[in-house]
């Protein structure tokens, strides 16, 4: 019988989506997030990005719940009237969350805000919360990933009636695809990015992510979390905002989702905010993917293009 239980069990595992227990946010006591922000104002031409590393540091407890309170170390740089400043940060207060079984909340404007639910199933819709502002996104499928021995369930999401969204997924005990507590929704005028998953200091998502977890003594390359693309998506014509801290030259490209290259081009940037425009308004509508090259360093970002 002892037998018999253990392949049951075993199989069970393999399932895509199955989890033998639910995995709360944070899921260990050393767990680290490397994130990016970017914001930007057309209006004034204020860009400002952030690199940072939230962390845990102690627990809270507020109307009776213990919250994990998260602080952030990291660099910022900014460009306003034409001058680019730079500065780092340590211990910033980042955020108090908690979970209750699949639930995981974050106390905002003095009450709980849902960020995440795990007990949700395929073709559920997902509940509008502080990180999902459309109330047509659904869970198309979902995956289970290993993490560090743990066997996570990972939420694959579209918004059908919406179009593209800035993120394709959330998982148990780490986040969604562009980071810990950010939008899934897409924002004309910023944006977010998940790098890794840490736990005793070491990166454990994704698998043989060599990223930096030293946010607060190392500074990123140019193109890495300082590139902005707005609108998006676009009827065909948009622009690429880079903040670089010196000048050089960026081999462009854009390809559609089967690889194709719709344009190629060479970009000569300056020191500070560049700004550059695309024109595919011959192109079709779609998913398009634009990689910005600086030597053996590069990014990729979507592009979504309107009828």
């Amino acid at each position: 019988m002892k037998t018999t239980i253990l392949s049951i069990v075993a199989v069970l595992i393999s399932i895509p989506g199955f989890s033998q227990m639910n995995y709360p946010i944070p899921m260990d006591s050393t767990s680290e997030w490397r994130m990016g922000t970017v914001i930007y104002d057309p209006h004034t031409n204020y860009f400002r990005s952030s690199d940072y590393r939230v962390f845990i540091s102690g627990d809270t407890t507020i109307n009776n719940y213990v919250y994990t309170r998260l602080m952030c170390s990291g660099l910022s740089s900014f460009t306003y009237q034409g001058q680019t400043y730079s500065m780092s940060f340590e211990n910033a207060f980042y955020a108090y969350i908690r979970s209750d079984s699949a639930r995981t909340y974050e106390f905002m404007n003095g009450q709980d805000e849902l960020l995440y639910d795990f007990s949700l199933q395929v073709g559920d819709t997902l509940p509008m919360t502080t990180l999902n502002w459309c109330p047509t996104v659904i869970i198309t499928s979902i995956d289970t990933v290993q993490v560090a021995g743990k066997y996570l369930k990972k939420f694959n999401i579209s918004d059908p009636v919406n179009g593209d969204l800035t993120s394709t997924w959330f998982m148990e005990g780490i986040g969604n695809e562009n980071g810990l507590n950010s939008p899934i929704n897409i924002t004309m005028n910023g944006g977010s990015s998940f790098e890794c998953y840490a736990e005793n200091h070491v990166p454990v998502f994704p698998e043989g992510s060599t990223c930096d977890l030293t946010v607060d003594v190392v500074e990123k390359p140019v193109t890495d979390e300082t590139t902005l693309i707005y609108p998006n998506p676009s009827g065909g014509i948009f622009t690429v905002a880079i903040n670089a801290i010196s000048e050089k030259d960026l081999n462009v490209t854009i390809t559609g989702v089967s690889g194709n290259s719709i344009l190629t081009e060479t970009w000569h940037i300056n020191q500070g905010l560049n700004e550059n425009i695309c024109n595919l308004s011959g192109a079709s509508a779609g998913i398009y993917v634009l990689i910005i090259q600086d030597g053996n360093s590069f990014i990729r970002r979507k592009i979504v293009l309107t009828e």
